[in-house]
């Protein structure tokens, strides 16, 4: 895939050591982190996990495991206690270039949040995001946990300027992998070079600043194995869903398997064994588009409705609605239209659906369905019809309490006659609960990011608003 500007990518502040001298000879470039973290997260940070997570990505950058592999004199160090941030700081949830903002913002190396749904574009389960080259980042946890050194240290190598290589064993390769070690020498001199990170700092290489183009997202589900490839390239669907792809699931690979794959898709997100797959499998049902993987994602989405959910199974069925908004694109599924509209509502979730999962992340119903919102409009976002438009411009006409429901124009009511009386109605109605859920995740100014995003897909395609 192609690398711009904006990568996904933790940012470290670096305090640069004996600038200039050749690699071998330089001294070690100290990087002294900061580290801030939601106060809603269910699995918090402690000093010392940050310090082991820190040694053991300085361990991989020293080290030479081979000929082509650069022991690079770097040490990651700790500044500081890990800290904690609140919601009226920097969202939860990372939804919109303008909750990248915030965490941009705020002064520490690294922002551990809940969850990241755009980085460039908008996807799921993202676990990291950046600019390139510079000291932009957030972060989440993520499982297995013994590979968060990898990831923090190809990160910190983003933040340097350094794009992805999909060469095995290394480090920049844009799939997790327990071998991702190696770093070569243009990778070294960009780690030990004169360039400050530190957001408070000007920036030493570059006066003007990072730049702020978009680019792709990066995201790893909680898969075993020794990692992927770039673009997946598996033969079987069982081989493909159990790849660790850094980037999500590679929307255009995924979208090769063709209806055949649907039955064993299916079967995966039965057996709760196998829940590490669900999230590509859920993905992939998406890209494919077919009507049957429609009614395998309504299905599990909707069964165990009040089921207790570890971190990833929730991600897993509550990215539904986006894996939902790729279907619709890819195969122009009305009755998955009408859903994600209806889904846009508050009360839909509340009264419509039994949902009620319990999980470590949300202290109530109303919380969880927050959620569910944002993950609904989001998916109805990524399908780049028409219908999300007027949907989308209903919301924001009417996120005032009292604003008079907007007359619609004549155009807008052709298009919603190609929908069924319900989903009309669902598309100009905007319940008080559905108000404040989408103020809870940023109002008009989330859904004008929303409005740029549907903009570009209906411009590109999905293909191509990935690949940019």
């Amino acid at each position: 895939m192609q690398q711009s500007s904006f990568v996904c990518a933790t940012g470290l502040a670096a305090l640069i050591a004996s600038a200039g001298m050749a690699l071998g000879q330089a001294a070690p470039v100290v990087v002294e982190v900061s580290v801030r973290q939601h106060s809603a997260l269910p699995a918090r940070l402690s000093n010392a996990e940050v310090d082991h997570v820190l040694a053991e990505a300085t361990k991989l950058l020293s080290d030479s495991d081979s000929a082509s592999d650069t022991a690079c004199r770097v040490i990651l160090r700790r500044v500081g206690n890990v800290t904690t941030f609140n919601e009226s700081d920097i969202p939860f949830s990372i939804s919109s270039r303008q909750d990248f903002a915030r965490v941009n913002a705020a002064d520490t190396t690294i922002k551990v949040v809940g969850e990241i749904n755009w980085c460039g574009q908008l996807g799921p389960s993202i676990i990291g995001c950046a600019s390139m080259p510079g000291p932009r980042m957030a972060v989440t946890r993520f499982s297995p946990r013994s590979m968060e050194p990898i990831l923090w240290a190809h990160e910190y190598a983003h933040t340097t300027g350094s794009p992805h290589r999909s060469a095995a064993r290394q480090l920049m390769r844009p799939s997790i992998a327990s071998n991702m070690r190696e770093v070569d020498g243009a990778e070294c001199g960009r780690l030990v070079s004169v360039f400050s990170l530190d957001p408070l700092q000007a920036l030493v290489a570059d006066n003007s600043g990072p730049r702020l183009d978009a680019g792709p997202p990066m995201s790893v589900n909680d898969v075993g194995g020794a990692g992927g490839t770039e673009s997946g390239g598996a033969d079987s669907v069982q081989a493909f869903v159990n790849q660790i792809f850094i980037e999500g699931v590679p929307f255009a690979e995924a979208a090769k398997f063709g209806e055949e794959a649907v039955p064993e898709l299916a079967a995966m997100l039965e057996n709760p064994a196998m829940s590490a797959t669900w999230s590509n499998a859920a993905a992939t049902l998406g890209a494919i588009g077919a009507p049957e993987a429609e009614a395998e994602l309504m299905r599990f989405l909707m069964m165990d409705p009040t089921a207790e959910l570890d971190i990833p199974q929730y991600l897993a069925k509550a990215n539904v609605p986006i894996n939902l908004g790729w279907l619709v694109h890819q195969g122009g599924s009305r009755t998955a239209l009408e859903t994600l509209i209806k889904a846009t509502n508050a009360d839909w979730w509340l009264n419509e659906t039994a949902i009620d999962w319990k999980t470590p992340i949300h202290a109530d119903r109303e919380a969880l369905v927050k959620q569910l919102v944002n993950k609904s409009i989001i998916g109805l976002t990524l399908t780049g019809t028409e219908e999300a438009q007027i949907r989308l411009d209903q919301l924001a006409g009417q996120l005032d309490e009292g604003a008079p429901q907007p007359i619609l124009a004549p155009e807008e009511v052709s298009v919603l006659q190609r929908l069924g009386p319900s989903a009309e109605s669902a598309i100009i109605a905007v319940s008080p609960d559905t108000r404040g859920a989408v103020r809870a995740i940023g109002g008009d100014e989330f859904l004008a990011s929303q409005v740029d995003e549907l903009r570009l897909i209906r411009e590109q395609g999905l293909e191509d608003y990935y690949s940019r």
